[in-house]
């Protein structure tokens, strides 16, 4: 794209603020739509003579939908079974067990240990572990299922020495095909003591009287649960056909800005903050740099920047519009959400933020156009 500008008054500095205002009457003449801000390749001219700037620039890409319409899937199962109601009792009944510290009795699955734990490799020190390994769950494989079975049925002061062999494949690539010796003692036993599941169990782990009033409850829960994962599953479904029968050649640009989204989820994931990581410490511990988990990422992050495409495309195809109150809606409930006053969020927000919303909702609006016209 090439543009004439006159700049007689306008010093060699000012040349790139010049652009900026020459820019958007650029992009509406040739009615093109730029996914981001140009690349300024080459500047000609300027001092006084009219000057010439040759950008490159990716644009938002054709897309040839396909069949959309009457989109045939298979909705998930709801249905509650007593077994889903009796495994939430079990994990409830786990959660609020007791562990009290045994002289005499022998570890078996389910137990905690403290070890202290020796590992050579041919002979040699291999530091992996730490010397002292509190609360270790036998029965959990963490280590390995050939460690679990070595210090079951051990109770306090015993000591055990044995060799295990990793797989070439084993999770935890500086352990792959390793034969590592063991020496372990034993040093604390501490056995689960769970609470019996009664009525006496629900008053003290809920607001119900009742064993039968909390089963209750748990399987409302679980309905409400299992309801929403098969509608989400259901427009997953309905949306990688859609995408599936659609054409587009997806700008590069754009996979790096989702994989660069995605980074940021994986940065400020809770399961990260609930185990005290840094997704440079997670990565480190399966040898990988940020340059690897883009690569691993990148067809996900195709995959959901085609998705986005599609749904939009459907909805500018169905001449859906966003009217104000849609944004008044939208805006209230993400001023909700960060604790802020309405009327004082609206006004914070830029116009570019503005046109993000509204592509959200015209999205929204696409898919809720897939399921209700889908047969499911």
């Amino acid at each position: 794209v090439e543009k004439g500008l006159h700049l007689e008054a306008v010093k060699d500095q000012s040349i790139h603020e010049a652009f900026a205002d020459a820019y958007p009457e650029v992009i509406k003449s040739l009615d093109i739509h730029p996914i981001d801000y140009p690349k300024i390749e080459e500047v000609k001219g300027g001092n006084g003579s009219p000057a010439t700037f040759k950008i490159s620039i990716d644009i938002f890409p054709e897309i040839k939908l396909g069949n959309y319409k009457k989109l045939k899937v298979e909705k998930k199962s709801t249905e509650v079974t007593d077994q889903d109601v009796e495994d939430v009792l079990k994990d409830l009944q786990k959660k609020y067990a007791k562990f009290e510290e045994s002289e005499t009795e022998t570890l078996k699955e389910g137990d905690y240990a403290d070890l202290l734990v020796k590992t050579t490799e041919d002979g040699a020190e291999f530091k992996f572990w730490p010397e002292t390994v509190n609360s270790y769950p036998v029965g959990s494989k963490l280590i390995s299922e050939e460690f679990d079975a070595n210090v079951t049925g051990l109770k306090i002061g015993d000591k055990i020495s044995f060799s295990s062999e990793f797989t070439k494949d084993y999770k935890i690539e500086k352990l792959a095909g390793k034969k590592l010796s063991f020496d372990i003692e034993v040093k604390k036993v501490r056995k689960e003591n769970k609470p019996e599941i009664n009525d006496e169990f629900s008053k003290n782990v809920s607001g119900f009287t009742t064993l039968a009033e909390l089963k209750d409850e748990i399987k409302k829960s679980l309905e409400i649960e299992k309801e929403d994962i098969a509608e989400e599953d259901l427009k997953n479904q309905l949306i990688q056909q859609a995408a599936s029968n659609t054409t587009v050649d997806i700008p590069q640009s754009m996979i790096e800005s989702e994989t660069d989204t995605m980074l940021d989820e994986m940065k400020s994931s809770p399961n990260l903050a609930k185990n005290g990581i840094t997704l440079e410490t997670y990565l480190k511990s399966i040898n990988k740099g940020e340059a690897d988990l883009r690569k691993d990422l990148a067809p996900s992050a195709e995959a959901r920047v085609k998705s986005k495409l599609v749904l939009r495309k459907i909805a500018d195809t169905e001449n859906m519009k966003v009217e104000d109150h849609d944004l008044d809606t939208e805006i209230a409930l993400m001023a909700e959400s960060a604790g802020k006053d309405h009327l004082a969020y609206k006004k914070s927000l830029t116009e570019s933020h503005i046109e993000y919303i509204k592509d959200f909702i015209l999205r929204r609006k696409g898919l809720d156009f897939l399921v209700s016209n889908s047969q499911a």
